[in-house]
């Protein structure tokens, strides 16, 4: 029986180093889990994961048949012994099983497996909770996601030296009130609460897992696993209400979603505090110096390792690519990410990155870029494009808002910028950011925005209303390029032309849905739409414009062309999606819908 209890102490001190060991890998790959970036990594770490729980099976039945085979030997010379000495059979000898309260057990289980997932899985998603606009960004991946892995080292260390401390009720005030700071502020105010609440968890951990040990087995693990299950539904629920039956009731419910975790793990912790723990289920006693100190040394090994992995990546934030101020175009894309996936259920970051690079674009606005939710991976897009790329990235609205994501990036420093969310009554929540580029010395503000679902009339209507106010009162050369949900010459395109004050950059393709590139105060050069091949379900649209002091009073003696005779080399769109380029990738990827286009001056004026 102690050795049994032993091999689940063990089995859960694996689970919690497994957890950091996995932190560590995603900090290296840049917070995503290299076993499921390809197929073949995938089916090995299935194969892997079905021989290991095979071999603990059979482990665990062959101590069921050596238990049984002791226990009739046993029993006879114990019940004897009892009698013989006080007369009855004593039952005090070995520690029974609480069935009354496996459902508590289970219950509170399962909530810290599900704040574990939503916390604890990837070390950059506190940040992308609590980041802010620029300059002020507030904490980043790196380097403050040092700092969760950090403290989620030290709450298991704690808890495996000094277990009581989960149990104290000035810790359990404090965490709830840090869970507070998290869900109802900003920047570094909510990271240092986040902290603090990633710090309880892994101190909480052995504390409930040692009274699921001592419940029964069977239903506890089931209550544990729906409680996570149901979790994560629920953060489906509060960002995808619109989607989704009874939506209306979980919109926006985050807040109360990790509140009742939160309580509910109080519960099981107080409700143990007043149930005596047998000293045979409690994590030290069967542990030896050994086996303490050698637990000390992998974690702190582990850290050490992901310290090295932040300063591995670390000159690549550092180092950003400013050396195409000289050039008189500025080339501005969008594209719908889609959470960062492939068609084929796999991420697409390597491939979105060689995407972006062989458009020779400036600034990439990616639409619906939120993967830092647990049903989507806990991937952190934006830092794997801003190393990837060595630009320039802005991240909004924050995690905690309910949206999909918007993500700007540019080859330029950003002096500024804001988040937005867009007025959304009746469907899902509309992200938007509007920054200030320092194009070699010239202010540009550059808008994006993804307006809600089609079949929410009014809010297209307010949002188109909100995006144009804010594109009329802006003085500096400005790009809109974003998500629009609606045809050209709808209602809302004609409000952002009319009282937005901008221009579409091909009024004449009447052959769009969604995406848009509009601009006011700049001087187009071409449009291009590029096919959608595997990486997403839309195709990526891009719009030159000058940044010369060219006439911007003569654009409309412009004409339209789509051949490149005439076109100076500045002005034209890389040739790797043209029909002279044989590459796989090209075929994948290529302009169509009659681009690229290009709008240069009558021959009578001159040639750009």
């Amino acid at each position: 029986m102690a050795q049994r209890r032993f091999k689940k102490k063990k089995l859960f001190l694996g689970l919690m180093l497994g957890g950091l060991l996995l932190k560590v890998f995603r900090i290296w790959f840049i917070s995503f889990n290299p076993f499921f970036l390809y197929h073949t990594t995938n089916k090995i770490l299935m194969a892997c994961a079905v021989l290991v729980s095979a071999a603990v099976v059979e482990d665990d039945l062959d101590d069921e048949n050596a238990s049984e085979s002791n226990k009739k030997s046993l029993a006879d010379k114990t019940i004897k012994s009892s009698i013989s000495q006080t007369g009855r059979e004593d039952q005090t000898d070995s520690p029974r099983i609480n069935n009354s309260h496996w459902f508590i057990s289970g219950l509170s289980l399962g909530c810290f497996m599900f704040l574990q997932w939503v916390f604890c899985s990837e070390v950059s998603v506190l940040c992308r909770w609590c980041g802010t606009p620029y300059p002020n960004r507030g904490p980043v991946p790196n380097p403050h996601g040092l700092l969760v892995l950090l403290s989620s080292a030290l709450g298991l260390l704690i808890a495996l030296l000094q277990p009581n401390l989960a149990y104290q009720t000035i810790g359990l005030v404090i965490t709830f009130l840090s869970t507070l700071f998290l869900l109802y502020t900003r920047s570094y105010p909510c990271f240092i609460a986040g902290l603090l609440l990633i710090f309880f968890l892994s101190l909480s951990g052995p504390a409930l897992y040692q009274r699921a040990c001592q419940s029964a087995p069977a239903p506890t693990i089931l209550v544990a696993l729906a409680t996570k299950m149901l979790g994560g539904l629920s953060f489906v629920w509060v960002t995808g209400y619109n989607f989704l039956p009874y939506g209306v009731y979980m919109r926006e419910r985050t807040d109360i979603v990790i509140l009742v975790a939160v309580v509910t793990i109080f519960i099981g912790l107080f409700s143990y505090k007043l149930i005596p723990i047998p000293e045979c289920f409690t994590f030290g006693v069967l542990s030896t110096s050994k086996e303490n100190k050698l637990i000390k040394v992998i974690i702190a090994c582990l850290f050490l390792l992901g310290a090295a992995g932040f300063a591995f990546r670390y000159p690549n934030l550092v180092k950003k690519i400013t050396n195409k101020s000289e050039r008189d175009t500025l080339t501005v894309g969008v594209w719908a990410f889609r959470l960062g996936y492939k068609n084929d259920g796999l991420p697409n970051l390597d491939a979105a990155v060689e995407l972006i690079r062989n458009t020779d674009a400036d600034v990439f606005s990616i639409i619906e870029s939120d993967a830092s939710k647990p049903f989507i991976g806990n991937n952190d897009n934006c830092a794997f494009l801003e190393e990837a790329l060595g630009w320039y990235c802005d991240f909004g609205p924050s995690t905690k808002d309910h949206t999909w994501g918007v993500m700007l990036l540019s080859r330029y420093p950003i002096i500024g910028s804001q988040h937005h969310l867009l007025p959304s009554p009746e469907g899902e929540l509309a992200p938007g950011i509007s920054a200030v580029i320092d194009v070699g010395g010239e202010n540009i503000e550059v808008v994006t925005a993804h307006f809600g679902n089609d079949g929410d009339d009014l809010d297209r209507k307010l949002q188109a209303q909100y995006i144009a106010n804010l594109t009329q009162r802006s003085e500096l050369p400005l790009l809109y390029v974003g998500y629009l949900t609606s045809a050209p010459g709808s209602r809302d395109y004609n409000e952002l032309l009319s009282n937005g004050g901008l221009q579409d950059i091909d009024p004449t393709d009447t052959d769009r849905w969604c995406l848009y590139i509009m601009y006011k105060r700049l001087v187009r050069l071409g449009f291009a739409r590029i096919s959608r091949g595997l990486l997403s379900d839309t195709e990526v649209q891009l719009g030159r414009f000058a940044l010369s002091s060219l006439d911007i009073e003569g654009e409309a003696e412009r004409i339209t062309t789509t051949s490149d005779e005439g076109v100076s080399e500045k002005t034209r769109f890389s040739s790797f999606f043209g029909e002279d380029n044989n590459s796989d990738d090209s075929k994948l990827h290529s302009y169509h819908m009659g681009t690229p286009k290009y709008f240069i001056r009558n021959l009578k004026t001159g040639v750009n």
